[in-house]
């Protein structure tokens, strides 16, 4: 949705794959008790930022989330 708001459809392209790619992941680490809910939680948080205009706020959280996710995965793999 974010993608689609820029209107740059090079952004939109780029996201769609990287959504493709990420398919696997979110199967492994949305199985886990609570995730979904945490997972809204940390996509809530970039929104949040974003309304206030605050690009510095968006990409702390954006980096927050991915790494939880990294952490999920590497975890999930050992």
């Amino acid at each position: 949705m974010l993608a689609r708001a820029t209107g740059n459809r090079v952004v939109v392209s780029i996201m769609a794959t990287l959504n493709d790619l990420l398919v696997e992941s979110r199967k492994l680490t949305l199985r886990q008790r609570g995730r979904p809910a945490r997972s809204i939680l940390g996509h809530e948080a970039v929104v949040a930022a974003l309304r206030r205009r605050d690009p510095g706020a968006a990409a702390d959280a954006m980096r927050e989330h991915i790494d939880q996710i990294a952490d999920l995965l590497q975890h999930a793999s050992t």
